[in-house]
C-alpha cells in the first residue's frame, strides 16, 4: 500500500509578492531533480544571481533549467564564480561577472557594487 500525503504549495512569485519582494538578490536551487519545475513557477530574472545544482544525471533536465535561465537574461558566471561542485552560477548580464569577463573587467564591477 502507498500512503499519499497532500501537501498545499505555492510558487515562488506568489510567495515573493506577498512578502513584498519584487527582486531578490541571490537564489540557491538543489532540488533533488525537480529545478526545472521549481523555475516554471517563478520568473528567473527577478535574481541577480542563480546557483543551481546541475549534477550531469538528466542531462535533458539541465539544459531545460539552463534555457530558462538563459532566456531570462542571465548568464553563465565566470570560472572564479562557476566552482561550486555539481552546480553552476549564472549572474545579470549587468554584472560584469560573466564567463568571458576578464578579471579586470570583474575587479571594477565588483569594486563598483561594493561602492553603492
Amino acid at each position: 500500500p502507498t500512503n499519499t500525503t497532500l501537501v498545499p504549495c505555492r510558487s515562488l512569485t506568489n510567495m515573493m509578492h506577498d512578502a513584498g519582494l519584487p527582486s531578490a538578490y541571490f537564489f540557491s536551487l538543489d532540488v533533488q531533480g525537480a529545478e526545472d519545475k521549481v523555475l516554471a513557477a517563478v520568473d528567473p530574472a527577478v535574481f541577480t544571481v542563480i546557483l543551481v545544482e546541475m549534477d550531469g544525471l538528466d542531462k535533458a533536465k539541465d539544459h531545460k533549467v539552463e534555457r530558462r535561465i538563459l532566456n531570462a537574461g542571465l548568464i553563465l558566471a565566470n570560472k572564479t564564480l562557476n566552482r561550486i561542485y555539481q552546480s553552476r552560477v549564472y549572474v545579470h548580464k549587468n554584472l560584469g561577472w560573466g564567463w568571458n569577463e576578464s578579471p579586470q573587467r570583474i575587479a571594477t564591477a565588483t569594486a563598483a557594487a561594493a561602492a553603492s
